[in-house]
């Protein structure tokens, strides 16, 4: 179970991240455990499908610009 208040969360597992809120999405790329990721949005497709908008921690200085900062993780 997901709480609506989390501000951010650690994966436990391997997790795609995808482009919007949809299992046929583009896949982005593939999280590793132990990501830690800000939770920016929920969406709640219904009971059993619930998404949430994340971006990944960066650091503007040292990574590549065109690095994939923020996209969906199904719950």
């Amino acid at each position: 179970k997901f709480p609506h208040d989390t501000n951010e969360i650690i994966l436990s597992s391997n997790t795609a991240l995808y482009s919007y809120p949809e299992i046929h999405a583009k896949e982005l790329l593939v999280l590793d455990v132990g990501t830690t990721l800000s939770v920016l949005h929920n969406w709640e497709i219904s009971k059993s499908e619930k998404w949430v908008r994340v971006e990944l921690a960066s650091n503007k200085f040292l990574d590549d610009p065109n690095k994939t900062l923020k996209g969906w993780i199904k719950m």
